[in-house]
């Protein structure tokens, strides 16, 4: 936020200097000096608050999750559709956006890797906007000897935020069989606490 006293510094913190060279400035160069100020002021001002509104209507859609799993269609590692079609029906299904460059992420599937006794009939979709080559190379490097079913897939459309909500990479979110929205995590999280939500 902009104080007053943040606004004074910024339009006049040098108008003293002005004040005593006064004599060796005409007043059209002084009035010049002023409104550049002024207008440095107001820039600094116009950029704090379109910060302030970004963040605001971020925060405002990061918790705009869908009361149910959405109707989706991703492009898989095979070059074939990953959508609703390609899940069994009944069963939960948890979607995680990813990266595959990102230590979090990558940590958080070996998390899920080794916890899948944990996890029931459950199903993964692992969704990306990276490039289609590194989304497939992901799933042998952190998902190897996977025994639940595991969907890796690339966003080519940009979907994912209006689809499941604004996402950072890695973000879990959790469905029961039903297909009814049980939690999100916007971030790596414990193995255990997304199989627990889905009991």
């Amino acid at each position: 936020m902009i104080t007053k006293a943040l606004w004074h510094t910024l339009c006049f913190s040098n108008f003293g200097s002005y004040s005593y060279s006064i004599g060796m400035r005409t007043p059209s160069r002084l009035a010049a000096a002023i409104n550049f100020r002024s207008v440095v002021g107001w820039l600094i001002m116009a950029l704090f608050a379109l910060i302030a509104f970004r963040s605001a209507a971020n925060a405002q859609t990061a918790t705009k999750r869908p009361e149910l799993l959405p109707a989706f269609s991703f492009l898989g590692v095979d070059g074939k559709p990953v959508s609703n079609a390609s899940l069994v029906q009944g069963q939960p299904t948890v979607v995680v956006y990813f990266d595959p460059g990102c230590d979090h992420c990558q940590r958080q599937a070996q998390w899920i890797r080794a916890a899948e006794s944990q996890f029931g009939k459950t199903q993964f979709v692992w969704v990306s906007t990276a490039d289609l080559v590194e989304v497939r190379a992901f799933g042998p490097k952190y998902l190897a000897g996977a025994s639940l079913k595991h969907h890796l897939a690339k966003d080519a459309k940009y979907q994912f935020d209006a689809l499941f909500g604004y996402s950072v990479a890695p973000t879990i979110l959790a469905f029961d069989g039903a297909g009814r929205f049980k939690h999100a995590w916007e971030n790596e999280v414990a193995a255990d606490e997304i199989a627990k939500v889905l009991r």
